[in-house]
């Protein structure tokens, strides 16, 4: 499928909502939580998640080393990164090939290969090597054992896929796998809790830290990085895509052209995330972020896939395709709604965009003017994906 008119996101298949549905009995089995501790849960989960948000000097530890907290973890932060997850990965490009690596850097309770194999039951019988680093050994032996589980209840008690644990930072595991000719190098909900030293910034970190993940791919290797929707991640997002085109990685998914980044430095206030609204979450989660206080009635995320081996692309002249990176919104003197877009000749504010979503891919047509607010032209749609 042309990369114009390529979903951003895929529809559930009856496998991926069954799994999820099935993930809270998959909790129970290898975790074999306590009565108190179920019953402690949302206190536990509202808890966590404030000290993860609007009061992280409270993680004066990592959570890891609380029970509790990892419970709150495993048992909501888990289920909803895979409920946000399995629908992006089942969609990308990845070539992920008989016997390929893939190095996950701060794996955590390995989400993505869980999210993979819940995304993908067509890789379940092809080999795969994932090395998954993280600082915390306790989260990486929790998502072994789901991860095992999973598989178990798949079919496969000796799953095809070989799980590597490495214990240590981001730079020790890259430096490991420099020059090992890895597949995919991924990075999901790490670079925001980066903390750059006084002598560089974040622009300056991720630099550094692309051309390490360069260093360790093969020929027609792929990097993914994933981070929550908001601001902060937005800009994280931006700033890396920026910093990998200096090292010749281009991005294949959800840019629609390989130019300057729009949105980067722009005056509009946008950022590049998106939202995925009424997914099909299982019950049981649902029902576990209401008795939080954390129900949800959408999440959102902010994604880049890099290419080593993409060609470089110009775009078909007579269409204007534009990746929609905001929800509508209302705007002085005109009638309906407008969204922000990504395109190859910049930011467009998308006119009468009620039928826009977050992450399709209209093909636009530019009009003569220009937002005086943002700075991006106006736009018409003529087409969408």
């Amino acid at each position: 499928m042309p990369d114009h008119i390529a979903s951003l996101f895929s529809p559930l298949t009856a496998y991926s909502q069954a799994a999820l549905n099935r993930f809270e009995q998959l909790l129970h089995t290898v975790l074999s939580p306590k009565p108190a501790h179920l019953k402690a849960l949302p206190v536990d989960i509202a808890d966590l998640s404030s000290r993860l948000t609007t009061h992280r000097q409270e993680l004066s530890r990592p959570y890891w080393a609380d029970a509790r907290l990892k419970n709150a973890y495993l048992w909501y932060f888990l289920p909803w990164n895979l409920v946000r997850l399995v629908p992006l990965l089942a969609g990308l490009p990845l070539r992920l090939n008989e016997n390929a690596h893939i190095l996950d850097l701060g794996s955590g309770p390995l989400t993505l290969p869980l999210a993979l194999w819940l995304a993908r039951p067509d890789l379940h019988a092809t080999p795969l090597t994932f090395h998954c680093n993280d600082i915390q050994p306790n989260a990486l032996s929790s998502g072994l054992a789901l991860f095992n589980a999973q598989a178990a209840a798949d079919g496969q008690a000796v799953p095809a896929w070989k799980i590597k644990l490495h214990k240590g930072g981001l730079n020790e595991a890259l430096r490991l796998a420099r020059g090992k000719q890895t597949k995919l190098v991924t990075a999901l909900n790490v670079l925001n809790e980066l903390k750059p030293d006084r002598r560089r910034g974040l622009r300056q970190t991720l630099d550094a830290l692309t051309g390490e993940m360069r260093k360790t791919l093969g020929t027609d290797g792929q990097i993914l990085l994933v981070e929550p929707g908001n601001r902060l991640g937005g800009r994280i997002i931006e700033t890396a895509r920026e910093c990998a085109g200096n090292r010749g990685l281009l991005p294949s998914s959800p840019c629609p052209h390989n130019g300057p980044c729009p949105v980067l430095n722009s005056k509009s206030g946008a950022w590049c995330h998106f939202v995925q609204e009424n997914q099909p979450a299982p019950h049981w989660l649902l029902a576990l972020s209401a008795k939080a206080h954390l129900a949800k009635t959408h999440t959102a995320l902010s994604f880049l896939l890099l290419d080593v081996k993409k060609e470089q692309r110009s775009g078909v002249p007579h269409l204007l395709p534009g990746r929609i990176i905001s929800n509508p919104f209302s705007i002085a003197e005109e009638p309906g709604p407008a969204c922000y877009a990504c395109t190859r000749k910049g930011l467009a504010l998308v006119l009468a965009a009620d039928a826009l979503r977050s992450g399709s891919l209209p093909v636009l047509e530019p009009t003569d003017r220009t937002d005086l607010k943002s700075g991006a032209f106006l736009a018409r749609t003529v087409g969408t994906d």
